[in-house]
């Protein structure tokens, strides 16, 4: 007769924690692969693979794409977009997450649009198109209080969230005891301390030229600016005050601007180039401030010399300007988003082609499309079938 050595108050425990521990092995090796395939965020050789699936006449890629791997499909595809103008894969993995910069411009170059346009006109085609829904330059990543954005001419203002979209010429208020971080296209943030204005004044990226133009007024506030570096030496990203204008490449800087226009340069990495204003507007002498560094200047232009930051400065504008982000700066596409903006991406190159061929020969017959069904293109936002068969005007890869 078998014999079982365990008391039942200590079988019990071992049995509890022999299931515990199933459970725990089960989390670790299952869920995250489960947890990961519901988010079913899709790579870039995915949506290559995905473009090729519906396009498989687009010129961007070879005659045979069928008879290709993943692998050499997604090689010449990178290279052929590099010859179109658009390089935005060069040297990118491809079994990593598609970028949503990425989608905007690969999804941009499927349609048979022409190449040299900054991210915000592709953005803008692509909501012409029915691809994205805003034609942004940015989404805010972090949100504390009441913060208000409103456009440029308009005195209606709209309740900041997390993900909500950043315009150009958008000015941000904050209230008291609120704050609210920004990501651009190009990868810079500012992060708006409370009861501070800031408008967005210009703003054009061009990532296959590594392009940033960008321009920022400070009226009031503090804000702390994070600016990522561009090779493009035609670069430029400057902060616009009351009394003064700061102008930098790649570096981390807080800008404070009192009630009476008095602002404080603050350099936390990197360096930045202020130039004050003269009560008559005229630009002053150019200084450098430095990491740790900083330099007030007041309404009138009076520049103080530059010097080392006191800690309590420092602190100051550390705290004043410090909030922690909520959503990654990245949202990635889903496969169902990115198989809808393929749709719409091979309607629209069709429709690009038939204006050129209706333009070349002054006709205005209906063209037919590559793959010999006739199909006609009004000069409208294109419609598109959702998964459940409903035509839709608002396809979302992405805002």
């Amino acid at each position: 007769m078998r014999r079982n050595f365990l008391r039942p108050d200590f079988r019990f425990f071992f049995q509890t924690a022999v299931f515990i521990i199933f459970v725990f092995i089960f989390q670790a090796v299952y869920l995250p692969s489960a947890f990961s395939k519901g988010k079913n965020r899709i790579t870039r050789i995915e949506f290559i693979y995905l473009m090729a699936k519906y396009q498989p006449g687009n010129p961007l890629f070879p005659q045979n794409p069928a008879t290709l791997s993943e692998d050499e499909l997604y090689a010449h595809t990178v290279l052929s977009l590099k010859s179109h103008g658009f390089n935005i894969l060069e040297g990118k993995d491809p079994e990593s997450s598609l970028q949503d910069m990425e989608f905007v411009t690969v999804t941009y170059a499927f349609t048979g649009a022409p190449a040299g346009k900054s991210l915000l006109d592709q953005k803008l085609y692509l909501k012409n198109a029915g691809i994205v829904i805003s034609p942004d330059i940015g989404l805010a990543i972090a949100v504390e209080g009441k913060v208000f954005q409103s456009a440029e001419g308009e005195d209606l203002k709209r309740r900041t969230h997390l993900a909500s979209p950043v315009f150009l010429k958008d000015r941000i208020d904050t209230g008291m005891n609120s704050k609210v971080s920004f990501s651009f296209d190009d990868a810079s943030t500012l992060s708006i301390g409370e009861n501070a204005r800031v408008t967005i004044t210009k703003h054009i990226f061009d990532p296959d030229k590594n392009l940033r133009q960008t321009v920022v007024q400070v009226s009031l506030g503090a804000v702390r600016f994070v600016v990522t570096r561009e090779k493009n030496k035609d670069s430029t990203f400057k902060v616009i005050t009351p009394s003064g204008i700061a102008g930098v490449r790649g570096t981390e800087f807080v800008v404070i601007v009192e009630p009476d226009g008095k602002t404080t340069f603050v350099g936390l990495e990197g360096s930045i180039e202020t130039i004050p204003f003269t009560p008559e507007g005229q630009p002053g002498k150019a200084q450098i401030i430095s990491s740790e560094q900083f330099q007030e200047i007041s309404k009138s232009g009076q520049a103080s010399e530059v010097a080392r930051v006191p800690s309590e400065l420092l602190q100051k504008a550390k705290q004043e300007t410090a909030i922690e982000p909520m959503i990654p700066k990245n949202r990635g596409v889903t496969r169902m988003q990115a198989e809808m903006a393929a749709r719409v991406a091979k309607k629209a190159r069709f429709a690009n082609e038939a204006e050129k061929e209706t333009g070349a020969n002054h006709e205005g017959d209906e063209t037919k499309s590559k793959n010999g069904d006739a199909e006609s293109f009004p000069q409208v936002r294109l419609k598109e079938q959702s998964p459940s068969g409903e035509a839709t005007h608002q396809n979302k890869p992405v805002s």
